[in-house]
């Protein structure tokens, strides 16, 4: 019923049900780009059926990114060799953590334990 298919509650309810269901969304929800955004944070890849505009939209494609970097397969190939795109991969996957906190690190970090915890209480 199309009267349904324009009701967020019962689109919302029918996504978590089963999120196959994104492949019939009213244009309505295809535009929406908190509706988006949340259901691609939820894990959702609904990149494939919104609309035409936000696909071709490089600060949302970004922001979609950030909401899933699952995505990117699935995104215009002139954005995957985009080097802002490109960069923005890159930090979601090394963030700082994980340039600070390497296996040397962890060593270091892991000696000083066994030599602090280690030794003999005067």
């Amino acid at each position: 019923d199309k009267s349904l298919k324009e009701d967020k509650d019962f689109v919302l309810e029918a996504v978590e049900i089963n999120w196959g269901v994104v492949e019939y969304l009213s244009d309505k929800f295809k535009k929406d780009k908190e509706f988006i955004l949340k259901r691609l944070r939820d894990g959702i890849n609904i990149i494939k059926y919104i609309d035409e505009a936000l696909i071709k939209d490089k600060s949302f494609i970004m922001e979609a990114l950030k909401a899933n970097p699952n995505i990117f397969k699935d995104i215009y190939p002139q954005f995957q060799k985009d080097k802002e795109i490109l960069e923005l991969m890159d930090e979601i996957k090394h963030p700082l953590w994980k340039k600070i906190i390497n296996p040397l690190t962890i060593l270091l970090f892991g000696l000083f334990g066994y030599w602090f915890l280690g030794r003999e209480k005067r």
